[in-house]
């Protein structure tokens, strides 16, 4: 599948990088694994389906585990109510977050970079 060809590509970076101490896994939001850990949970285009955001959220929340856990999660916005909806999940499930600069980007990298929004989420 997509999710396994891109989990694959990321975990090849990590090791061309020297990046010894990465995993990349595959996660069901409707029920995650207990035994994944780790200390930065990078999302990255996982805010599409109103439904399944109290899940994702859920699964941010199990994921960071500890309080100086983060987790930096990439969105472009493609529908404002349902990033907005992310945002009162976030809220609900009592996970602090802000909204970082991503101005410096380059509009050669992203086509309009106002679309595109990085949360940094972390435990109250």
């Amino acid at each position: 599948t997509q999710s396994t060809e891109s989990s694959g590509i990321n975990a090849e970076y990590g090791r061309l990088n020297k990046l010894s101490n990465v995993s990349v896994e595959p996660l069901d939001w409707r029920a995650p694994a207990g035994d994944i850990s780790g200390d930065v949970v990078i999302a990255a285009d996982v805010v599409f389906d109103p439904a399944l955001l109290p899940d994702l959220v859920n699964t941010i929340r199990t994921l960071l585990s500890r309080p100086d856990n983060v987790c930096f999660l990439f969105s472009t916005v493609r529908n404002r109510a349902t990033f907005d909806r992310l945002l009162e999940c976030l809220e609900d499930a009592g996970l602090m977050f802000e909204s970082l600069d991503l101005s410096y980007i380059h509009h050669y990298l992203i086509e309009n970079v106002s679309d595109v929004k990085l949360l940094k989420i972390t435990l109250k």
